[in-house]
C-alpha cells in the first residue's frame, strides 16, 4: 500500500511541476529548473516514493548540464530524510508501534532506546538471528551505499525510507553518512557528466 501511494505521489508531483530544461543552456538555473531540483530533493526524501525517476528524467532531457544539480539535489534529499530520522524521538515510534500492535518492534525499541550507539550496536549484533546481520552491521556504511544503488530498492522503502531507518537507528554518524552518500550516489551523475546520456543507450 505504501509503495502504491508512493508511486502515485511521484507521478502526481512529476505531472504537476513542469520540468522545462532550456535547450540552449543559457538559463539553466532558471526558476523552473531550480523548482524541479527542489521538488526532486523533497520527493526523494519521502519513503517509498521513487523520486529518483525525476532526477533521471532531468538528466535524460538536459544531459551533463544538469547532472551536477541532480547530484547535489540527491544528496540534499537523502540528508533531509536521514536527519529527520536521526532527530525523531524514539518514543514517537514506540507509540506508533504500540498503536499498530507491533509488540516485538515496540519491545525492541524500548530495549535499545536508553543504550549508547556502541552499546546498541553490540546488542543488535549479539541478538541477530543469523550471521549475515552482524556482518552487515559491522560494514553498515558499505551496505548502505550498496543498497542505495540496488535497482528496485523502492520495494524496501526507496532511498528516502532506507536512510530514514539509518537515521532512526542512531548507528550512523552524520559526517560518515554524508561521506557515504556523497560517494554512493556519484556514479550515474559522473557517467552523464563525462559521457553524456548516450552512454546508457549505446
Amino acid at each position: 500500500m505504501l509503495l502504491a501511494l508512493g508511486n502515485l505521489l511521484s507521478v502526481w508531483l512529476t505531472s504537476t511541476v513542469e520540468i522545462d530544461i532550456p535547450a540552449d543552456g543559457r538559463s539553466l538555473l532558471g526558476p523552473k529548473v531550480l523548482l524541479a531540483a527542489v521538488v526532486y530533493a523533497l520527493v526523494l526524501a519521502v519513503p517509498f516514493v521513487p523520486g529518483a525517476e525525476i532526477g533521471l528524467a532531468m538528466m535524460m532531457m538536459a544531459g551533463a548540464r544538469v547532472a551536477l544539480l541532480v547530484y547535489l539535489s540527491t544528496i540534499a534529499g537523502l540528508s533531509i530524510s536521514f536527519l529527520f530520522g536521526r532527530f525523531l524521538p524514539l518514543q514517537v515510534l514506540t507509540n506508533c508501534f504500540r498503536l499498530l500492535g507491533f509488540r516485538k518492534a515496540q519491545a525492541l525499541l524500548l530495549t535499545i532506546e536508553p543504550l549508547q550507539p556502541t552499546e546498541r550496536l553490540q546488542f543488535l549484533m549479539s541478538t541477530a538471528p543469523n550471521r549475515l546481520i552482524p556482518f552487515l552491521l559491522r560494514h553498515r556504511y558499505l551496505a548502505l551505499g550498496i543498497v542505495l544503488n540496488v535497482p528496485g530498492n523502492s520495494l524496501i522503502g526507496g532511498g528516502g525510507g532506507i536512510v530514514l531507518l539509518a537515521g532512526i537507528s542512531r548507528l550512523y554518524s552524520i559526517p560518515a553518512f554524508l561521506l557515504t552518500i556523497t560517494i554512493a550516489v556519484a556514479p550515474i551523475p559522473l557517467l552523464v557528466m563525462f559521457f553524456g546520456v548516450h552512454f546508457f543507450s549505446d
